[in-house]
């Protein structure tokens, strides 16, 4: 089974248990239990959160240091700038320090 093929049921998966619904892919016979049988299942909607798996062994979760959500908005900090108010344009770090330097809360979740 490919990798892509993988992560797609795993997302359907994670779909079905948090929305309480059938999942409409087929799902090969055993495949669900492969996963929730490892030491590092932590629950199918922790899946992309607390949990993954990888190209170099996609059948294996591992633990995640960041969920998904943090590694897109760290990606987003990097690569994209902010127009401040005044019509200045900062990057998200610059910007974050200021609202720190001004008694602001962080803008970076």
């Amino acid at each position: 089974m490919e990798f892509s093929e993988i992560k797609l049921l795993l997302a359907a998966l994670k779909y079905a248990d948090l929305y309480e619904r059938e999942v409409r892919a087929e799902i090969p016979e055993g495949f669900k239990e492969s996963f929730e049988h490892q030491p590092n299942f932590r629950g199918w909607a922790s899946y992309h959160i607390t949990w993954d798996v990888y190209e170099d062994d996609p059948w294996k979760c591992v633990l995640r240091e960041k969920s998904q959500e943090e590694e897109w908005n760290e990606t987003l900090e990097e690569v994209c700038p902010v127009l401040t108010p005044e019509g200045e344009i900062v990057t998200a770090e610059e910007w974050n320090q200021r609202s720190l330097n001004n008694g602001g809360e962080s803008n970076v979740q």
